[in-house]
């Protein structure tokens, strides 16, 4: 893939924006008709697409992980992502 994940991360972002959460909550608590959240959703994203929440994985080589891990399994509760 061209460009670094930096880039990658951004295009992504760009194309699925976050949920707006707090619109949907309150179309929750009013107990709107589905047709109001289905209009919501077409107003947040275009495309459909949306960005629910987020998690962080690390990223890395599972054969290296592994070594780690059977040396002293507390590796683990140190490793951080790069990014």
């Amino acid at each position: 893939m061209p460009g670094s994940f930096e880039d990658a991360v951004r295009r992504y972002a760009s194309l699925a924006p976050p949920l707006d959460a707090t619109k949907l909550q309150s179309l929750s608590e009013s107990q709107a008709p589905w047709n109001d959240f289905l209009d919501q959703a077409e107003r947040n994203s275009a495309n459909g697409f949306m960005i629910f929440w987020k998690v962080q994985e690390p990223i890395g080589n599972h054969t290296i992980a592994q070594r780690m891990f059977h040396y002293d399994a507390s590796v683990m509760l140190r490793a951080t992502p790069a990014y």
